[in-house]
């Protein structure tokens, strides 16, 4: 009886910690079209491609494991950047896992000394959880093992040029906003809260050098956290840069960074350290993040920007 009441409880912390939360990234410098659809287009070149795969709480017998992968576009005729992207989430012992395809699109205008970023997204989603470890249950009261679902949301970003060394960004954006029905048991309801994002972004040039620091504020349902981070990017005269950083976000981590870029592509190394209440049960080990992002398309000796231009960053 206590094994069964055991499994009862990981069942039911699995599905509370979908209603209450999606996944996230410890990038906080990073403008990633999953969190909001008008950080698209804002780049140099054609075309961009952004990867990310995270490892968290390697400690317990199954991490939670995430990927994500994305492309986007400049399309002229649209006036704006077309493009996807697409996220599996892997947690826990009953392999819950989360799959979900975006196709997003932005477009831009300028005012004055300022560009203006309007961005939405469309996506299809599907909740799947594996019950052959239940053994123990007769489980047919959790018998729907997987759902599939319609998301949509919208985003808004703003880029002012205080002046020729401090560049200011401010997003918000509302993911979720027709609230998609996503229960895994026959007896109850579960819909995904919509979320709510707000950052702001400072970019500061100095001797050719970069200082980036970012504040962010996500809102999903009882759920809510701040992130801050700011990183040093030293740009060298061999035409690449290094970027130690760190983060914080509240009553869960800190953030370590480490970053690379060269011409085209970047890469970037994250751990965060746990210092949340599970603690003692992760022993101490948080998550290990890994970003990849190449440009690439018809401007010649495409390459990242080293000064104060949004067009990365």
């Amino acid at each position: 009886m206590k094994k069964i009441l055991i499994v009862l409880f990981f069942i039911f912390f699995q599905l509370t910690i979908i209603k209450s939360q999606d996944i996230h990234f410890s990038q906080f410098y990073n403008d990633i079209s999953y969190e909001n659809p008008s950080y698209i287009g804002n780049h140099e070149g054609l075309s961009k491609i952004n990867f990310i795969n995270r490892d968290q709480w390697r400690s317990v017998s199954v991490p939670y494991k995430t990927f994500y992968f994305g492309f986007e576009n400049k399309i002229k005729i649209l006036s704006g950047a077309l493009g996807f992207n697409f996220f599996q989430d892997k947690s826990g012992d009953l392999n819950l896992k989360t799959n979900q395809f975006n196709v997003v699109y932005s477009g831009s205008f300028n005012v004055s000394k300022s560009k203006i970023f309007l961005g939405i997204y469309s996506g299809i989603g599907q909740l799947k959880i594996d019950y052959s470890n239940l053994s123990l249950l007769d489980y047919e009261a959790f018998s729907i093992s997987s759902v599939n679902y319609l998301d949509l949301g919208l985003g808004i970003k703003h880029d002012y040029n205080l002046n020729e060394k401090i560049l200011l960004e401010n997003s918000f954006s509302v993911s979720h906003i027709n609230s998609p029905l996503i229960s895994l048991s026959n007896n109850s309801e579960n819909n995904l809260s919509a979320k709510y994002i707000y950052k702001f972004k400072m970019t500061y040039s100095f001797l050719y050098n970069n200082i980036v620091s970012s504040f962010k504020i996500v809102d999903q349902g009882d759920f809510s956290k701040i992130e801050i981070g700011s990183f040093y990017r030293i740009n060298t005269p061999l035409g690449y840069s290094f970027s130690p950083g760190i983060g914080y976000r509240n009553k869960d981590a800190v953030i370590l960074h480490f970053g690379f870029n060269s011409k085209n592509y970047a890469v970037d190394f994250l751990y965060d350290l746990n210092v949340s209440n599970l603690s003692n049960a992760s022993n101490y080990k948080g998550g290990v993040e890994v970003g990849f992002v190449y440009l690439f398309g018809n401007k010649k000796n495409v390459e990242f920007k080293k000064h104060i231009c949004p067009d990365y960053l």
